[in-house]
């Protein structure tokens, strides 16, 4: 059997990209919703950070794994109950298969005077025309009278990017209640770093083996915008600051100097003063070498004050460039330290950089299932690299041993031998006495149809896909019960919430584990224990050729061979691992993480199309495509 296509039909694609979500997709008609105002911007400027932006859409192998930043200026209009003009920046990032994740920050300026912060994430899905839909969940912020009650507002926006004229049209629509299943919005990665008891040695980083000064920033605030507020009343204590902060924004700029880097740095920190007197950072910046190299700079972090005229900055941040000088920047960690004068409005902060991730105090043991290759093995890469204790355990011992060279741990452990699985987790209980991360990786899909798949073959997938993940999570529990934590991450699939035709034995055991993670999720949940489902889209890994290896006799001889015909064919598009592993480490670094977490080539709409249209409709579609509509 060739490598099935899941995009069936171009036609197919568009609809589906198309249905970001449901929610979004009707919010015209949504009765809780009210259209607060439209947006029209052009896009008037940007920086790709040494890459030419058209080659970025027409040459994706420039497009690296976990995606390309870019920065795009805007500006336009707003009419409806606000009106006025709208500027600001997209922070944007760029991946492989197109679809773009937004991330902007911009202000309005009403006609009657008011300033209004604005900032939206979200996405702009892959499209064959230049008419690309978009979707983001918006917040606004302000201090005026007239404008107050937009903070309280759940505000869902949707639009139309003309990539052919530079124009974005967008309709912002504001909910009183929150609309949205989870409270955070579905497209950002959060930062959980204690920047309070910041985990390292900042006063002495230039004595640290590990630290590399990169460069120091001399500079000065240019102005600040505080949406209505008199900023020297908000730091000088005559404002009383919400437990959710005041945000106000100020641009910077300075000279880099010292280190390996030598030039320009400017951006704006949107900052948040909160009311123990402590301000949150986050900034988005440029900095432009001598040689005019453009290297882009994300910091978050926080500046506490150790008197009434000065505080401390206590930084992390992450450098990206695509030129080759500074390329190397992409995979380093960065820690910032440096001090601000209140009354010279001066800052002065050095940035050394790491190899490891030098905030990773107490790392973490980690059991990976399944990897000798595909999404497992870049699973156990990434938190190596972040500094965890990472043990693989896989039944292609030989292949998984590169473990040991990168400094992980090989296990020899097959998910569906009980003997093997207790050996593997006694052997982590013994050298570290506990196991904090467990994550399920290990599985395969064969697809064929009931009728002729083998029981053998059916029952062998479900032995790894679902027992399996049952096997090794009993061998666990007992010890993360007595430790009175532990994170059980479950890879799932989209595929556990939506289904394809010859695939009723895969998706079963996906859909099982869906359910079986949501009941262990409460029984655990009183011993300190996080259950937590990631669900992939069509990942570039070695899942379709395992599938065609083992799923080739039943092309042969078969009823349903109109079926395998018409899912022959590669796959139009995919995520690459690295996209999934950023996940996987955010959950291990994040102390609440949430339930679920989709991401991947089509993974949202194809499983928000399925819970859109019904199961009816959705059988439709996929019948229509096989060419058995009637």
């Amino acid at each position: 059997m060739k490598k099935i296509s899941l995009i069936l039909m171009i036609g197919f694609l568009s609809i589906v990209t198309n249905a970001q979500d449901a929610l979004f997709l009707s919010l015209e008609k949504n009765r809780d919703a009210e259209l607060l105002f439209e947006t029209k911007v052009q896009i008037t400027g940007g920086e790709t950070f040494g890459v030419n932006p058209q080659e970025i859409f027409t040459k994706k192998g420039l497009i690296p794994p976990t995606g390309i930043r870019m920065n795009g200026d805007y500006k336009g209009i707003v009419t409806g109950s606000i009106e006025g003009e709208y500027s600001g920046t997209d922070y944007s990032r760029t991946l492989q298969y197109g679809l773009v994740e937004i991330n902007a920050r911009g202000v309005i300026k009403t006609n009657d005077g008011a300033t209004i912060s604005v900032h939206s994430t979200g996405e702009v899905p892959p499209a064959e025309d230049n008419q690309a839909p978009l979707y983001e969940i918006t917040k606004l912020v302000t201090n005026h009278s007239k404008y107050k009650y937009l903070n309280d507002t759940y505000i869902l926006s949707k639009g139309i990017y003309d990539r052919a004229k530079n124009e974005i049209t967008i309709q912002h629509y504001g909910f009183k209640n929150d609309p949205l299943i989870t409270k955070t919005a579905p497209y950002v990665i959060t930062n959980h770093v204690d920047y309070v008891n910041f985990p390292i040695d900042v006063k002495n980083l230039d004595k640290d083996p590990r630290a590399t000064l990169v460069y120091e920033v001399n500079g000065g605030i240019l102005g600040m915008e505080s949406f209505g507020i008199d900023p020297a009343k908000v730091f000088g204590g005559q404002v009383t600051i919400p437990k959710e902060g005041i945000r106000m924004d100020v641009p910077f700029a300075g000279e880099t100097s010292k280190g390996t880097i030598k030039g320009k740095i400017n951006g704006i920190d949107y900052i948040t003063a909160l009311p123990n007197r402590n301000t949150k950072i986050d900034v988005h910046g440029t900095i432009t070498t001598k040689t005019g190299e453009k290297i882009d700079v994300k910091v978050d972090g926080l500046l506490i004050p150790n008197s009434q005229t000065k505080g401390n900055y206590f930084e992390t941040l992450k450098l990206t460039s695509n030129s080759e000088k500074y390329k190397y920047l992409n995979d380093k960690y960065f820690i910032g330290y440096g001090e601000s004068d209140f009354t010279t409005q001066k800052l002065k902060i050095r940035i050394y950089q790491f190899d490891k991730n030098p905030l990773t105090v107490e790392p973490k043991v980690v059991l990976i299932t399944g990897t000798a290759d595909g999404m497992g093995k870049t699973h156990a890469e990434r938190l190596i690299k972040e500094g965890h204790i990472v043990y693989g355990g896989d039944i292609q011992y030989e292949k998984n041993k590169y473990l040991d060279k990168i400094g992980g741990h090989v296990l020899k452990m097959d998910v569906t031998k009980d003997d093997e699985v207790e050996a593997a987790v006694d052997q982590i209980i013994k050298k570290h006495g506990k196991i904090d991360v467990l994550i399920n990786n290990a599985g395969y899909g064969v697809f064929a149809t009931v009728e002729e798949m083998t029981m053998e073959d059916a029952i062998a997938m479900v032995n790894v896909n679902l027992i399996g993940v049952g096997r090794v999570t009993k061998a666990v529990l007992p010890h993360m019960r007595k430790q009175q934590s532990g994170k059980i991450i479950n890879i799932s699939s989209m595929g556990g919430k939506m289904y394809f035709g010859l695939g009723s034995w895969y998706h079963s055991t996906k859909h099982a584990l869906e359910g079986w993670s949501d009941c262990l999720r409460v029984d655990v949940k009183k011993f300190g224990i996080d259950v937590v489902i990631v669900e992939p889209g069509i990942i570039n890994t070695n899942f379709y050729n395992v599938n065609a290896t083992k799923g080739a006799k039943y092309t042969q001889n078969t009823n349903y061979g109109h079926m395998y015909k018409l899912m022959e064919g590669g796959i139009a598009a995919m995520s690459e691992p690295e996209e999934i592993s950023e996940v996987i480490n955010e959950i291990v670094e994040n102390p609440e993480p949430e339930t679920r977490y989709i991401r991947g080539f089509l993974a949202k709409p194809l499983v928000n199309t399925r819970q859109m249209i019904g199961d009816k409709a959705f059988d439709q579609l996929l019948l229509s495509n096989f060419g058995q509509n009637n």
